[in-house]
C-alpha cells in the first residue's frame, strides 16, 4: 500500500528587469501556493543566506492574497556590475492541522548587472589626434564656447533675480520660518493620526489594513530611531534583536501581542469590532511613548541638585 504524502507548498521567484543597470531598482516577485487550509508563518519572504556586500535590500512587501495563493515582492539595488546569484528565498508555513512548521524555498535568482557606460574601443584613442585636426573638432570647440556664454548669462540672470527677491522680502519685512524637523517619535504619531483619519469602520473591510498599517508604524519607528531592521524581519526575529532598554519584558510582550494581532487580522481573517480596532492604535501609541521614555538618558545627579538649589532660591 503506497504511503500518502502531505501536500507541499511551492515558492517561485521572478526578477525584473533581468539585466538592470548598476544602481537601478531590481524587483524580485515571489509567489507562494499553499495546500488547502495551510497558513504562512512568516509575514514576508526572506533570503536564506546573507546577500553579497555589494547588494542592498531597499524594500520588502508582506505576503498578500486569497485562496492559498499569496504574493509579495522585494526590491534590491546592486552597486557593482557582473553576474549576481541571490541565495534561495524561503517562507515558513504551517499545515491545516498545525502539526509542524515547514519551509518553502525558491531557487536562487540569477541577475546580470550591466554598466551604464558604453564600451570604449582602443581605436578611438588612436584617432584622437586626427579628430583634433578635423573640422568637426573645431566646430565642437566653437559650440562649447557658445554654450559656456549661454550658461554664464543664465547664471547672471538667476543671481540678479535672487538679489531682487531678497530685497523685496526685506522691504516687506518677510521672514522665512523654517519648518520644524520632526523626530522618529513625532513622525510615528503623525502616521497613526493619519491612519485613524482614513479608517472606514462602516464598511468593515479595512480592519486588516488598519492593523497592518499600525504595526508597520511600530516597525518603522524601530528602524528610524534605533537602526533595527524591523521591516525585513518576522515577528520572532524582531523580538530577538530588540535593543536595550526596549527589550524589557513588559515592553517586549506588548510588542509581541500587537504584532500577533496584526498577523491574525491579515492572515487568519480575524475581524475585531471597531472599538477593539480603535483601541489597537491607542495601545500602539502607549508602547511608542514607553519606548521613547525608556530610551531617554538618565539625568545626572548634579543636574538634579542644581534644580533643587534653584527652587530654594
Amino acid at each position: 500500500m503506497a504511503e500518502s504524502r502531505e501536500p507541499r507548498a511551492s515558492l517561485t521567484a521572478t526578477v525584473s528587469p533581468s539585466h538592470p543597470r548598476i544602481g537601478d531598482p531590481i524587483t524580485v516577485r515571489v509567489r507562494l501556493v499553499l495546500p488547502p487550509g495551510a497558513t504562512p508563518v512568516d509575514a514576508a519572504p526572506r533570503f536564506r543566506d546573507t546577500l553579497p556586500e555589494w547588494v542592498r535590500v531597499i524594500g520588502v512587501d508582506s505576503l498578500a492574497g486569497t485562496g492559498g495563493a499569496l504574493a509579495a515582492s522585494l526590491r534590491l539595488v546592486a552597486l557593482r556590475t557582473g553576474a549576481l546569484r541571490t541565495p534561495p528565498l524561503i517562507v515558513r508555513w504551517r499545515g491545516a492541522r498545525g502539526a509542524r512548521v515547514d519551509t518553502a524555498a525558491a531557487p536562487p535568482v540569477a541577475i546580470t548587472i550591466v554598466s551604464v557606460l558604453p564600451p570604449t574601443p582602443n581605436q578611438s584613442i588612436r584617432d584622437i589626434k586626427g579628430l583634433e585636426r578635423s573640422a568637426l573638432a573645431r566646430a565642437l570647440r566653437v559650440a562649447g564656447r557658445a554654450l559656456l556664454v549661454v550658461l554664464a548669462a543664465m547664471a547672471l540672470t538667476l543671481a540678479l533675480a535672487l538679489v531682487r527677491r531678497h530685497r523685496r522680502r526685506a522691504r516687506l519685512g518677510e521672514t522665512a520660518a523654517a519648518a520644524p524637523v520632526l523626530g522618529p517619535y513625532d513622525r510615528a504619531l503623525q502616521r497613526l493620526d493619519e491612519i485613524d483619519r482614513r479608517a472606514d469602520w462602516r464598511a468593515g473591510v479595512t480592519v486588516d489594513r488598519h492593523y497592518q498599517a499600525v504595526a508597520d508604524v511600530l516597525r518603522a519607528y524601530l528602524a528610524e530611531a534605533h537602526a533595527v531592521p524591523a521591516l525585513e524581519r518576522t515577528t520572532p526575529e524582531l523580538l530577538s534583536i530588540l535593543p536595550d532598554p526596549l527589550d524589557e519584558r513588559r515592553r517586549r510582550e506588548a510588542l509581541r501581542a500587537l504584532l500577533r494581532e496584526a498577523d491574525l487580522a491579515k492572515f487568519a481573517r480575524a475581524r475585531p469590532a471597531p472599538d477593539v480596532a480603535r483601541d489597537y492604535a491607542r495601545r500602539a501609541r502607549a508602547l511608542l511613548e514607553r519606548w521613547r521614555d525608556a530610551a531617554r538618558p538618565a539625568r545626572a545627579p548634579l543636574d538634579e541638585r542644581e534644580e533643587a538649589a534653584g527652587a530654594l532660591r
